[in-house]
Order: C-alpha cells, then sequence, then structure tokens
C-alpha cells in the first residue's frame, strides 16, 4: 500500500509499511540490535536518494519556471525507473535548454559539497554530490548541454570564418 502526497508539484510516495515497521520495531523492542541499522537505511534512502531526486527535479522545475517563455506547461513524468520533468507549448531557446538543464544537478552538488565540507552525519553528502554525472553527455541533461555547447561552437566558428574578420593566414 502507497500514499502519494504532493509537495507543491512534486509527488512524494511513502511506503506505508515500512513506517508502520519502523514504528513496530521503535516502540515494540529497545533491545532490537537492527533497529538502528534501520533507522540508518531509512534516512539514508529517504534524505538521500529521494531528497536528491526531489531537488534534482525541483531545481529544473524552478529554471523552467524562470526562463522558459510565458506559456509553457511543465508536469511530472513517473515510470518506473525515473522522474523527468517534460514542457508542453512554446519551445525554449537552446540557451534556456541548457541552464534548465544545468538547474537540475547544480543544487545537489553544491548542497553535496557543503554536506561534504561540514561532515554530515553518515554518507548522506555522497548522494548529493554523485549529480554532478549527469552533466555527462550520456544522461538527458548532459546531452542537452553538450548539444548546445557544440552548437555554440560551430555558430562561433562559422561567423568568424563568413565574416572576413577571422584570423589572418
Amino acid at each position: 500500500m502507497r500514499l502519494v502526497a504532493r509537495v507543491g508539484a512534486v509527488p512524494v510516495v511513502v511506503a506505508l509499511p515500512a513506517l508502520c515497521f519502523q514504528l513496530a520495531v521503535e516502540w515494540g523492542s529497545g533491545s532490537y540490535g537492527g533497529s538502528l541499522l534501520f533507522v540508518h537505511l531509512l534516512v539514508v534512502v529517504v534524505a538521500g536518494l529521494a531528497g536528491s531526486y526531489s531537488l534534482h527535479e525541483a531545481g529544473h522545475l524552478l529554471a523552467a519556471r524562470r526562463w522558459y517563455p510565458a506559456g509553457t506547461q511543465a508536469a511530472w513524468q513517473l515510470t518506473a525507473l525515473r522522474v523527468s520533468l517534460l514542457t508542453r507549448g512554446v519551445p525554449p531557446a537552446r540557451g534556456a535548454r541548457a541552464l534548465v538543464a544545468v538547474a537540475g544537478p547544480l543544487p545537489c552538488v553544491v548542497l553535496g559539497a557543503v554536506m561534504a565540507v561540514v561532515s554530515a552525519p553518515t554518507w548522506l553528502w555522497a548522494w548529493y554530490l554523485c549529480h554532478g554525472v549527469f552533466l555527462l553527455p550520456v544522461f538527458g541533461d548532459g546531452i542537452t548541454v553538450w548539444r548546445y555547447l557544440l552548437r555554440s561552437l560551430r555558430v562561433s566558428s562559422a561567423r568568424e570564418a563568413g565574416d572576413g574578420h577571422g584570423p589572418s593566414r
């Protein structure tokens, strides 16, 4: 059984059996040795995995609201393996797409670095810091950024070659 709630536009899925088990373990037997391990794993999964991906997608959403044209609608696409932000309406400029792509991993990487510096408990900072890999050109965010950069380089090279003000030979 799952409970789906919304925090802003972000759907949050809460596994009720896991929460019930946690409460039973904590209140039922204080001598249960696995209790601390279960709590630790629950914190890592909820605050690390779910928290970092929620922050990642919230970064995309806030950036899309800021840099996409008026009239663009944003919606979440939930599948078994990913959560994505889909937009409909006026197509944004390539530069805006690149900014929105970077805005997803960026808050996670910054928060992960801050948590690592202040020695946050557990290794939660690693979940957040690892979102930097999404800027590699094998992931959706990275592909968007690299396409924009490559296109920008081609356009600037074409301008230099065609305007007569390029380097002299």
